[in-house]
């Protein structure tokens, strides 16, 4: 009986490939045929063909959704990396004009100084004037405290050596503000007729400069706006899409969407093949399509193998049930030989039973025979 259970198990197996193959053509055959229509009037062929396109409708909104999502973060990543490169280009070209009013500020002043240009630069120039000023005093006022210091006693060091420090700060200090001033000096300048009047070749360079750095910034924040105005359309767009924050595990909600989606679509393929592979104008169709004669065939030769294997399943389906019943026979035919004993046995002791309950009964009877004799007897000695 064992080799008969394995052997069903061995053929359970095939029947298991055999329909995976079958339903795997079926669905092949389903792709293949829905495009065409006979117009058969069906009612369950009709049901299928809806079905199929409500499933390629809802597969499709998903396909397009991811592909919508990581089209739009791919846009949005990369408007970023150029809004990025934008505004550092933008801090690039204002660091260059201010390096180039540094230097206009700093011509200017020197024809300022030297008289070669006009009293119309006087009041640019003003605190530029005045800081000098300030800067020869406390340079007069360093080197005295140097000569002081080598000359000082030790006690007398420390006091020299901490005012000398606390000059070098405002040295120090007043060369940031002394850079500032060029600054802004140049930058009015630039910014007014007043850069007309700088006799220097260098300054009409630079304003040359000032002119290509203006049209770049300008372009750079043209940009900047498209491509800010780009982000914004995509975050929009992601933000329509159920994107919140972890744009990863949309996809990864809408990926599970759509494999589910898409498993649906396979089964509707599938019953829209085995459907139609029942019905004879679609029979007559794969006549003149190579590719779905193919398929045809193979459903087939699979439905063939399938019936001959469910054949010799049932074969043997049927001699292991005669197996079991067999087997439940011979136990039964135990039981049996058990319970007739038992009722051998049983039938003795009923026998058995009997003769000691007819025993007792005829006591009994001469019992109350011999009782009743007594009785008359008494009764006649009390009469006398």
């Amino acid at each position: 009986m064992e080799e008969i259970r394995t052997k069903i198990a061995e053929l359970k197996h095939i029947c298991v490939t055999l329909d995976a193959q079958l339903k795997t053509r079926s669905r092949s055959f389903g792709e293949l045929v829905f495009p065409f229509d006979p117009q058969v009037e069906d009612p369950i062929l009709a049901e299928t063909y809806q079905l199929v396109e409500t499933q390629k409708e809802v597969v499709g909104a998903i396909e397009a959704d991811i592909a919508r999502i990581k089209q739009a973060t791919s846009a949005s990543e990369l408007a970023k990396e150029e809004i990025s490169k934008i505004e550092q280009r933008l801090a690039s070209i204002e660091f260059e004009k201010n390096s180039l009013y540094s230097r206009i500020g700093v011509i200017t002043y020197e024809e300022y100084a030297a008289g070669e240009i006009g009293e119309e630069f006087s009041l640019l120039f003003t605190s530029i004037t005045h800081q000098n000023a300030e800067l020869s005093r406390i340079q007069k006022n360093l080197k005295e405290n140097e000569l002081r210091h080598l000359a000082a006693s030790f006690f007398e060091k420390m006091p020299l050596k901490m005012k000398r420090n606390k000059m070098k700060s405002e040295l120090e200090k007043m060369d940031t503000a002394r850079e500032d001033l060029f600054k802004n000096s140049g930058k009015q300048i630039c910014n007014s007729d007043l850069i007309g009047h700088v006799k220097s070749k260098n300054a009409i360079a630079i304003s040359k400069d000032f002119s290509r750095l203006d049209q770049e910034r300008d372009r750079m924040y043209a940009l900047l706006e498209s491509r800010k105005f780009e982000f914004n359309q995509n975050q929009d767009l992601l933000n329509h899409s159920g994107v919140e924050g972890d744009v990863n595990k949309r996809i990864k909600e809408l990926e599970k969407q759509y494999n589910k989606a898409k498993i649906g679509l396979d089964d509707a393929f599938t019953a829209l093949g085995a459907k139609a592979h029942e019905i004879d104008e679609y029979l007559g169709l794969a006549q003149q399509h190579e590719e779905l004669l193919t398929v045809v065939n193979e459903i087939n030769s699979l439905n063939l193998e399938r019936t001959g294997i469910q054949q010799q399943l049932d074969t043997y389906d049927a001699r292991l049930r005669i197996k079991e019943l067999e087997s439940t026979i011979d136990i039964d035919h135990q039981k049996e030989t058990r319970v007739k004993s038992q009722v051998k046995v049983l039938n003795e002791q009923l026998e058995e039973l009997k003769q000691r309950i007819s025993s007792n009964r005829k006591q009994i009877a001469a019992l109350k025979k011999l009782v009743a004799k007594q009785n008359i007897e008494e009764e006649e000695t009390i009469g006398e």
